[in-house]
């Protein structure tokens, strides 16, 4: 009997999910950061306040860039960087990691919304940026203004690079326990996940 779509689609999304938890509780590494060249586009960082508000609005501004017609070879490579880094960071659900310079995913985050917040720049950078992109920019403008952006931590004067992935601090993970209860949750959920999937494929059989 054939598999159901829906099916295949949630047993890939558990096991991609399992693969991600699984990578994150292997033995902890004691550098950060991907090993290979840095020659990619430098991006530089942004205060913890400045982080609130790109992640308020990362959603709008992905959903921008990935509409721009024809993007140039930096702008795709700036918005490949976000996305990866965005995975690599949990997709964000980690707790503290945009203002607690204690989380092992503070720097990863910093480069995700680092690099978002460059997505819109470019945007808006274009010849003829659209009304679209001018009122998303003037959003964020107000929210910078508003929720004040000048906290800094040890991360914010990084700069970034497109060649150089950000991975989170995995040796400091024994000792934040909000990072560790979440990523329990997390592959209690891929498991938990697979074993419905499973169940359900084996019902309709």
């Amino acid at each position: 009997m054939m598999k159901r779509p829906g099916l295949t689609a949630s047993l890939l999304r558990a096991a991609a999910m399992l693969l991600v938890v699984a990578t994150v509780l292997a033995p902890a590494k004691a550098h950060h950061r991907s090993p290979g060249p840095t020659s990619g586009i430098a991006i530089p960082s942004l205060s913890h306040g400045q982080m609130a508000v790109y992640d308020a609005n990362r959603a709008a501004i992905l959903a921008l860039a990935e509409r721009q017609p024809v993007p140039q070879q930096r702008f795709s490579r700036i918005l490949n960087y976000a996305r990866i880094q965005y995975t690599i960071c949990l997709w964000g659900l980690m707790p503290g990691a945009i203002d607690n310079d204690d989380s092992p995913f503070n720097e990863c985050a910093h480069a995700y919304l680092a690099a978002t917040r460059a997505l819109l720049t470019a945007i808006n950078e274009t010849a003829a940026p659209s009304r679209e992109a001018q009122a998303l920019a003037a959003k964020v403008d107000r929210e910078l203004l508003l929720n004040g952006t000048l906290v800094l931590c040890s991360f914010s004067a990084e700069t970034f690079d497109t060649a150089d992935v950000v991975l989170p601090h995995w040796s400091e993970m024994p000792g934040h326990l909000p990072s560790l209860a979440a990523l329990g949750s997390l592959a209690l959920a891929a498991f938990g996940g697979i074993a419905l999937a499973l169940r359900a494929g084996r019902r309709r059989r």
